[in-house]
């Protein structure tokens, strides 16, 4: 009974840290309660504190998730096109900078979604957390750069898809919206044939 109860109490601590997960990305840590984020697990609040000390650990733990997340969907879209460093490439900027990522941060990549909270810097556990998730993102992108290309290039132009997203979604509504996505693309080398790769979805 003893092993059952402590295989439950792992099962909950996941669904805890999945629900919180995409609920911080979508509303961000402080617009989501601890109630909302057990009921999102389908469990009553009052056994939060038996999973976590807090929930700025929980939201370290929902940020680390989150990374994996991406980094797994990231690292799917490069086997998918691992003998054309070119076609990897496009399909990662066409779909981070997509409509369906600009409108569905819970499910997108942390480092814009909760980019708000990396002024906690790396003293913190979720500045840590934060940190870990942009250095996944460097990492994706460099691997799908040409031969020779250097961290710097990887750091320019996450920068510049970053900036890009966090724009159109604070536009979201209007033309200028759709402009920042269609604009960092083309400035990234991305062509309409590409844009298919949205409909990928991986993020």
């Amino acid at each position: 009974m003893a092993r059952a109860s402590k295989k439950d109490a792992e099962r909950h601590r996941q669904e805890i840290v999945a629900a919180s997960a995409r609920l911080f990305r979508e509303r961000g840590i402080g617009g989501v309660s601890v109630p909302e984020l057990m009921a999102a697990a389908g469990l009553t609040h009052g056994g939060f504190y038996g999973h976590f000390p807090s929930k700025s650990a929980l939201a370290a733990e929902a940020i680390a998730e989150a990374s994996r997340e991406i980094g797994s969907a990231l690292a799917a879209t490069v086997d998918a096109h691992r003998d054309d460093r070119q076609a990897a490439f496009a399909a990662l900027v066409a779909t981070y900078m997509s409509p369906h990522h600009r409108d569905d941060p819970g499910e997108g990549c942390p480092v814009s979604a909760l980019i708000d909270y990396a002024r906690d810097g790396c003293g913190t556990e979720l500045g840590t957390a934060y940190h870990d998730s942009v250095e996944t993102m460097i990492a994706a992108v460099q691997n799908v750069l040409p031969e020779g290309s250097g961290r710097e290039d990887a750091l320019a132009i996450l920068a510049t898809m970053v900036g890009g997203l966090l724009l159109s979604r604070a536009c979201t509504g209007t033309p200028l919206s759709d402009e920042f996505l269609i604009a960092v693309r083309r400035n990234l080398g991305v062509s309409e044939k590409h844009d298919a790769a949205e409909r990928e979805k991986i993020l």
